[in-house]
């Protein structure tokens, strides 16, 4: 839900997200939050996760799956820690 907020981000389209954000409303996203997001990716991609023991392609397939979350979580996180 964070990255679909931010500038560059995909729009929600799956049927588990809120109605609302779905149909096009928005939420206002806290400066800290990407950052937070960031960590929580950081975390769930890392050698230790149960997320990456789990997913049934390689580690480079799963990386490949959180980029298009992570390129506008990382730039509005390096636009927080700039100002």
């Amino acid at each position: 839900m964070v990255a679909s907020q931010l500038p560059g981000g995909e729009p929600l389209t799956t049927a588990y997200a809120p109605d609302f954000l779905v149909d096009g409303g928005t939420l206002d996203i806290p400066a800290d939050v990407p950052g937070l997001a960031l960590r929580a990716l950081d975390r769930i991609a890392a050698d230790d996760s149960e997320w990456r023991s789990l997913w049934e392609y390689t580690h480079e397939q799963a990386i490949t799956e959180l980029q298009p979350l992570r390129t506008p979580i990382e730039r509005a996180a390096n636009e927080t820690s700039k100002s």
